[in-house]
């Protein structure tokens, strides 16, 4: 299996390098940047730091001081997800839904040390870039005015998620995005009232702030969400694309409405930066909206209004098995078909 990546390295995130003046401010042309026989994962892409999985646990960025770190992790179970904010990353959960923070002992040590403890039951957490924090813990989602008040278990608000369970919650820059087990994946969205990017109407009865489900969603199947900027995107189970949001001052999908993607069709998954949207099936990767760090590839340029192909990203014969926006990057996981 292979790690991809492209776009904004200011911070060696993507291409870390022991001499920081070697290091490129964006990567233009997707390069390998980890390799591994059995299971490769990206756990975390943010700002300036990066967290994967190749067999050890590896901090790329600026929190590393730009050189690949293995973190010790022999005290932990199975980690499952990881947890940031525009600062960097914050913590992981582990399969035993138990929470650790990230400690730092000087630039060439840095490990999980510091369990959360009381808050146990949390499979999912998600922090906005306005700070705001949501934890899933059994069938409710907690949101919490910052890390520091999650730290406090000092919850602003409480609710049931109905439909058996939450399978994925994501952070944009005002909100929040749930998928949910019910209908074989039904949509949940709220946050910032100021920004027409919920992907549904908003009301009195069903106002910005509180989950809501996305109506034009309702009765179809999604499989997978993602959500970045002021955009989200998903892919249902007949492998259909739906995007709602802009990017900047620039409109990705209609205002406040969710919109087929016509081109490309069929996909297998989708993921979403700060600005631009990409989506792959099979060996094919493509990409909408922002590029001007080199997250669309080089072609990509400093704006992409239509979905393009991402050229010279997977070769030999490899298929893509998962793709995670940043920011402003993406970061590939390839592996060879099978015959």
């Amino acid at each position: 299996m292979e790690l991809i990546a492209f776009g904004f390295n200011a911070h060696g995130q993507l291409s870390p390098s022991t001499n920081p003046l070697e290091i490129p401010e964006d990567i233009r042309i997707p390069q390998i940047i980890a390799s591994a026989s059995d299971s490769l994962r990206v756990l975390f892409t943010g700002w300036s730091d990066t967290l994967q999985v190749d067999g050890n646990l590896r901090l790329l960025g600026a929190a590393s001081a730009n050189t690949q770190l293995t973190i010790p992790s022999t005290h932990l179970s199975p980690i499952t997800s990881a947890f940031g904010d525009h600062t960097g990353l914050k913590g992981v959960t582990t399969i035993t839904q138990a929470i650790h923070l990230l400690q730092h002992y000087g630039t060439k040590q840095v490990c999980f040390g510091q369990r959360v403890e009381g808050i146990d039951d949390t499979s999912h957490i998600a922090i906005a870039g306005n700070g705001i924090v949501a934890a899933v813990q059994g069938d409710e989602v907690l949101v919490y005015r910052s890390f520091s008040a999650f730290l406090l278990k000092n919850a602003r608000q409480r609710w049931k998620i109905a439909g058996g369970g939450v399978v994925g919650l994501h952070a944009n820059e005002g909100g929040f995005v749930v998928l949910t087990r019910e209908y074989g994946g039904r949509v949940i969205t709220w946050g910032d009232a100021r920004h027409e990017y919920l992907g549904r109407e908003t009301t009195a009865e069903a106002p910005a702030g509180a989950p809501g489900i996305v109506d034009a969603l309702d009765g179809i199947a999604i499989a997978r969400v993602g959500s970045g900027g002021w955009c989200s995107a998903g892919v249902s189970v007949e492998r259909d694309v739906y995007v709602w949001g802009g990017a900047g001052g620039d409109v990705l999908a209609g205002r406040g409405e969710v919109e087929l993607v016509q081109e490309p069709e069929e996909v297998d998954g989708v993921s979403v930066g700060d600005g631009h949207v990409v989506a792959w099936a099979g060996g094919k990767l493509w990409g909408i909206g922002r590029g001007e760090n080199g997250q669309l590839g080089k072609e990509g340029g400093r704006w992409r209004g239509e979905w393009r192909e991402i050229e010279g990203v997977c070769r030999h014969g490899k298929v893509i098995r998962d793709v995670v926006c940043g920011g402003w990057s993406t970061l590939v996981v390839c592996q060879r078909q099978e015959v």
